[in-house]
């Protein structure tokens, strides 16, 4: 039997259906028109995928992701099979499925994570992005329902974006009044459905700075935790300039990516690009992700970064954000512009 290849965090997407339609959402199956197709997994098919995972590497922690991973009716199985496998479980949903019994029976489990996105304080904003009315009270809902039963265990997300910056101070005090400890605050990061509505939704990169000063301004003062989940160009936000906002980068050491596999078998970089490497039950995983092309690919260095003293800092940026807009891993984040 090959040896077993080591995964320190695996994004798992369930299905590519959603009950929402986020406009800033960067699954690359919705194409920017806003017309994709969903394929309906099958239980079976999303099992024999998971268990020849597991077959193949050791996963320090699982994050069941979609499209909506609440979807597929049997999610609590996939948890169990990835806590006999010692995994740490995390999983990311829009909230609006998550009622009490489910969410009992995830802590049952050990789930250690469950992330929200709460877009704003205000109703209307945040339904106008997820383009669902009611979805703002039942993913609150949800959030409390969380933060009640350990606020440990509850990442609120937010997506900095056009529509909801200009209430930015009162979502955050919403944030503490709900007892939330810990945010993921993300920047819009072009991709998906997102691209077709990239006018209404991308910031400056001087009200991308702005945002970032009042959160850490807030930071300092209130006992929250923020989190930079999407890399952006240290040469638009410098993480030394907000010392209370942790910053992640793109690295390519695939020990520490967050490598995607999909209800299909189909291995990619991360959940944010859109190139398939390879399919389990055709290659390994080992065989897929330990290559020379595929290393020399995700090594490139863009024109725009070469002479630049931040690069082994900052990467370039999402470049999988570069995959969906030019098509190639090469180029700067489309976020420079």
């Amino acid at each position: 039997m090959p040896k077993k290849i080591n995964l320190n965090v695996l994004i798992f997407e369930l299905t590519d259906a959603c009950n929402q339609n986020c406009k800033f959402c960067y699954n690359y199956w919705k194409e920017g028109d806003g017309s994709y197709s969903v394929e309906k997994p099958t239980y079976f098919r999303v099992k024999k995928v998971f268990k020849t995972i597991f077959k193949q590497a050791s996963v320090n922690s699982v994050s069941f992701s979609g499209g909506e991973p609440l979807l597929v009716p049997d999610i609590r199985s996939l948890i169990f099979y990835s806590r006999l496998h010692k995994s740490n479980v995390s999983v990311l949903t829009n909230g609006t499925l998550l009622g009490k019994e489910l969410l009992e029976s995830f802590f049952d489990l050990g789930v250690r994570r469950i992330q929200i996105p709460l877009l704003s304080s205000n109703p209307q904003t945040h339904n106008a992005l997820t383009q669902v009315e009611g979805s703002w009270e039942r993913a609150v809902e949800a959030a409390r329902n969380v933060v009640e039963k350990n606020p440990d265990w509850f990442n609120a997300v937010l997506v900095l974006n056009k529509q909801n910056i200009h209430e930015l101070a009162e979502t955050l005090l919403f944030y503490e009044s709900l007892g939330v400890k810990s945010v993921l605050v993300n920047r819009f990061n072009i991709g998906g459905l997102g691209r077709k509505y990239k006018a209404e939704l991308d910031l400056s990169h001087q009200e991308l700075r702005d945002a970032f000063r009042k959160i850490d301004d807030f930071a300092h003062a209130h006992p929250i935790r923020f989190y930079s989940g999407v890399c952006t160009p240290i040469c638009v936000l410098d993480p030394f300039e907000y010392r209370k906002i942790a910053f992640s980068f793109c690295n390519t050491d695939v020990s520490l990516r967050p490598i995607t596999i999909n209800y299909k078998g189909d291995v990619r970089f991360c959940n944010h690009s859109p190139r398939i490497l390879g399919n389990i039950f055709k290659k390994t995983l080992s065989e897929i992700l330990i290559n020379e092309d595929y290393t020399a690919y995700f090594n490139t260095i863009p024109d725009y970064c070469a002479e630049c003293k931040l690069l082994a800092r900052c990467r370039g940026g999402c470049r999988a954000a570069s995959e969906q807009v030019y098509n190639t891993f090469a180029k700067v984040d489309p976020l420079v512009g």
